[in-house]
């Protein structure tokens, strides 16, 4: 499975039908397990840090909003140029519901990327855990939520995905920032 994702990720051309079919047929199929081991372990840890003392954590947390800070500025910059052309080039309407060039090229390596990050950016909420700050409902339901929306929906390749792309983006460079 690991070689497939290298093999799409560091491309010397991104292919969106490689990767849709590597999604559809490789991990899609996994999204309930993750899910599952995700929330089991949030809370498992949770409860197990009843006994302990919190974690600092500062240095892996300013690294890790750091990387996902440069991370999101990156794909807000490509995603934000796709968008640009495809409204020039179809209007508003028209690049939110016609088929277009967003899951191809630079900006499709960009979106593939922000489907897998949503998997690594369930490790948000061990640093909440691991800090013994409050877990909200809506912060792992969130996660929950983005990572199995962003895995399912991508090798539908819809056009106003586009939009979600770059919003998530250009909310993550502010956030992470």
């Amino acid at each position: 499975m690991l070689e497939g994702f290298l093999q799409i990720a560091f491309a010397e051309e991104f292919d969106f039908e490689v990767a849709r079919a590597y999604v559809a047929n490789k991990i899609q199929n996994y999204t309930f397990y993750v899910t599952a081991v995700y929330i089991i372990a949030i809370f498992s840890i949770r409860a197990a840090m009843t006994n302990y003392k919190s974690f600092e954590l500062k240095v892996p947390m300013a690294l890790w909003n750091g990387y996902l800070a440069v991370f999101s500025v990156c794909g807000f910059y490509v995603t934000s140029e796709r968008m640009i052309s495809e409204i020039r080039q179809k209007g508003i309407i028209g690049s939110y519901a016609q088929p277009n060039k967003f899951f191809y090229g630079r900006s499709g390596y960009w979106a593939f990327m922000l489907m897998v990050s949503k998997t690594i950016e369930l490790g948000d909420t061990f640093f909440l855990v691991f800090r013994k700050k409050p877990l909200i409902f809506l912060h792992w339901y969130h996660h929950v939520l983005t990572f199995n929306y962003a895995i399912w929906a991508y090798t539908e390749g819809q056009p106003f995905n586009m939009y979600i792309a770059w919003l998530n983006y250009g909310v993550h460079a502010v956030m992470y920032g």
